[in-house]
């Protein structure tokens, strides 16, 4: 592959993996109680991994609280308005109850779509069969 290539999959897989873990973030404001059981934390959106920071040190208290109140104190983690209206606006049209169900399967085929390319490009194995046709 052209590194011109792989530097715009990796582009491209990089906004795709942000663009989830701000929906990840979205939806763990409407659906704080399923979030926190989940592993599955951003690890390339900056605002996405601030939000998470201060969701994770409430989880338990997220966990113990009826929905409403959990609602709330997930939304306490946005760092700022902006924050909420960006992870707000990744929800738009979506049902967040399937979403939830789903959005840890998609940002995992994402991470690895992307470093399954890196070690493509990494690994120099193109390079080896390059001329094996």
């Amino acid at each position: 592959m052209p590194d011109k290539l792989d530097e715009i999959l990796d582009d491209i897989l990089i906004q795709a993996e942000s663009a989830l873990e701000r929906r990840l973030s979205g939806i763990a404001i409407f659906r704080p109680k399923e979030i926190a059981q989940m592993k599955t934390r951003p690890e390339v959106n900056l605002d996405a991994r601030a939000f998470f920071a201060k969701f994770d040190k409430r989880r338990e208290e997220i966990l113990a609280a009826d929905e409403l109140t959990a609602i709330r104190l997930a939304y306490n983690c946005c760092t700022n308005l902006d924050d909420f209206y960006r992870f707000f606006g990744k929800l738009d049209d979506l049902d967040t109850e399937a979403e939830a169900a789903k959005i840890e399967r998609q940002l995992n085929a994402t991470r690895s779509v992307r470093k399954a390319i890196r070690w493509v490009e990494d690994s120099n194995i193109l390079k080896e069969v390059r001329y094996d046709r």
